[in-house]
């Protein structure tokens, strides 16, 4: 009797001790799981970001419970986004460190900009694009040399499948526009200086889960693997440590080019005259044309100067025929009209601060054009934005 009360005493403490047991294990998993969430908080805190950031909007899976392998399938691309936008935000951290402890007397400054072309034929319409930029910019002008990245893009356009396209353009955008570089006497870029950790980010990239899930991507795997390829092949090009040609891209870009220019070395307009660009057609793929500008200070405080920039495309009888021949060729069919006169007016307002040489603000229009037929027109506004 005594060892059957006992045992029922000792049976009921042992599941006692084992449902307390329970009860502490999956005590100690919430509070391990509560831990790891509040360090997870702390990160996205320390890094800028919030929750919200880092939760993949266009996942198709998002929220669902239709399927075991859709709720997987979500989970897995929620993940590699979050580690993904973690990552760069870490890389942006490292750059910012990387940029102070380089340039002690660096100039930090942020831009926002925004970029829209719009293509046209006859009047009607058939293309338009909106891009927005911001970028982080450290400048020490006693060493001439630079940090500089992209830390946002936003895109929309008309016709709307250029969109997807866009997916892959941005990445690659934030690659190439995390650079370190010099710029000479004359305030233009003359030296790339981190070649090799672009490099690396995009082999990185191309190799990663996220680069084969976008849906171009796909689309370009299942249907058009030349176009697979290209994408690959340009970008490996482009990103090489042997890329000499890497500094003209700057050079041409239109951010870099308003950015680095003569007032960033001397404000005089004795010193800011005329110069020669290469100018990269819109409408004729592949084409580059001569482009003289010249610089007018139209006024001049002690906080800030004024400049107008203006000039037109300088085309040889080569060149115009060149242009003759792919327009008869591209053009005309669809158009109907005889091909005209061909011309690229530049036609640039800037704002450069007194003290820093720094630009301050801007608006850009260049408008190129078969006369009368068709046209490309862009506009580009930058600003610096308040401390």
């Amino acid at each position: 009797m005594d060892n059957k009360e006992n045992m029922g005493k000792d049976y009921f403490s042992q599941n006692n001790r084992v449902i307390t047991n329970d009860e502490q294990f999956t005590s100690d998993v919430q509070k391990y799981n509560n831990k790891m969430e509040e360090e997870e908080l702390r990160l996205l805190s320390s890094l800028g970001l919030t929750e919200d950031d880092v939760i993949d909007k266009d996942d198709p899976d998002l929220g669902t419970t239709r399927s075991a392998d859709a709720m997987l399938r979500s989970m897995k691309r929620q993940e590699e986004y979050k580690r993904k936008k973690i990552e760069e935000a870490k890389g942006l951290s490292s750059y910012q460190k990387k940029c102070s402890k380089s340039f002690s007397d660096t100039l930090e400054k942020k831009y926002r900009c925004e970029q829209v072309n719009a293509t046209r034929a006859d009047d009607l319409q058939l293309s338009n694009t909106l891009q927005k930029f911001q970028f982080l910019v450290g400048l020490n002008t006693t060493t001439r040399t630079a940090c500089i990245k992209l830390e946002d893009h936003y895109y929309k356009s008309f016709p709307d499948v250029i969109n997807k396209i866009f997916e892959i353009v941005t990445v690659i955008e934030k690659i190439k526009n995390k650079v370190n570089l010099e710029w000479d006497e004359n305030g233009k870029i003359c030296k790339i200086l981190n070649l090799d950790e672009q490099q690396k980010e995009w082999e990185e990239f191309k190799k990663s889960s996220y680069f084969e899930d976008l849906e171009v991507v796909k689309s370009f795997k299942r249907n058009n693997i030349d176009a697979y390829n290209d994408i690959i092949r340009n970008g490996d090009k482009r990103f090489s440590i042997n890329n000499s040609s890497a500094i003209y891209e700057y050079q041409a870009s239109i951010f870099f080019s308003l950015l680095f220019d003569k007032y960033l070395s001397r404000l005089d307009t004795d010193y800011i005259q005329s110069e020669t660009r290469t100018y990269t057609s819109s409408l004729f793929a592949g084409k580059t044309f001569p482009l003289t500008l010249n610089y007018k200070m139209i006024e001049h405080t002690k906080d800030a100067v004024t400049y107008v920039i203006q000039g037109k495309a300088v085309l040889n009888q080569e060149e115009q025929d060149e242009i003759k021949s792919f327009y008869e060729k591209f053009y005309q069919p669809t158009i109907h009209y005889k091909y005209t006169e061909y011309n690229v007016e530049y036609y640039l307002k800037c704002t450069v601060d007194a003290e820093t040489r720094l630009i301050k603000e801007g608006v850009l229009n260049i408008n190129e054009a078969v006369k009368y037929n068709i046209e490309n027109i862009c506009q580009f506004k930058l600003r610096m934005l308040e401390d």
